[in-house]
C-alpha cells in the first residue's frame, strides 16, 4: 500500500511539472542564436502537430524567431524579410508565436534568434512542442 501511494504522489508530481518546454535567455541581442532543444512529450506520440514560442523582453531594434527542422542548413545565410509572421518590434516584448509544424518526439530541430536592427535588450523564450503558451493575448499569432 506505501508503495502505490508513493507511486501515486510521484505521477501527480510529474503530471503537474511544466514537463516539455524550454527556457532560453538572450543577453546579446545584437547577435545572432542557435538553440538545439529535443521535442518532448509527457505521452509519447508519433508526431506533434504543433509547436508554442512565448518571448518576453526588451529590445531597442526588430527581431526575428524561427524553429527550423532539425535537417535546416543553418550555416545558410538568412536575412530579415518584411512580414511581422516571426517579427519582434522594437520596445517592450511580450508575444506568442503558435505554429503548426510537425515534429517527432526525440527530434532536435532548431530554435533560430536572428536580430534584424536590435542591438540591445534581453529575451526569455519559452518554447513548447507540446502544448500552447499563454501571453498577454494581445500580440498572439497563429500561423
Amino acid at each position: 500500500m506505501e508503495k502505490q501511494l508513493l507511486a501515486f504522489i510521484g505521477c501527480l508530481l510529474l503530471v503537474s511539472c511544466d514537463m516539455g518546454i524550454d527556457t532560453y535567455e538572450i543577453h546579446d541581442v545584437s547577435k545572432k542564436q542557435i538553440f538545439r532543444p529535443e521535442v518532448r512529450e509527457l505521452f509519447l506520440t508519433s508526431r506533434t502537430d504543433s509547436y508554442s514560442i512565448h518571448v518576453e523582453g526588451t529590445l531597442d531594434g526588430d527581431a526575428e524567431i524561427y524553429v527550423l527542422s532539425p535537417n535546416a542548413d543553418i550555416h545558410k545565410l538568412r536575412s530579415c524579410t518584411t512580414f511581422d509572421n516571426s517579427k519582434m518590434k522594437k520596445g517592450k516584448v511580450n508575444v506568442v508565436f503558435n505554429r503548426s509544424g510537425s515534429y517527432k518526439p526525440g527530434e532536435k530541430p532548431y530554435l533560430y534568434y536572428l536580430p534584424c536592427t536590435a542591438k540591445k535588450g534581453y529575451l526569455k523564450i519559452r518554447l513548447s512542442f507540446s502544448k500552447y503558451l499563454e501571453g498577454n493575448g494581445k500580440n498572439t499569432q497563429f500561423l
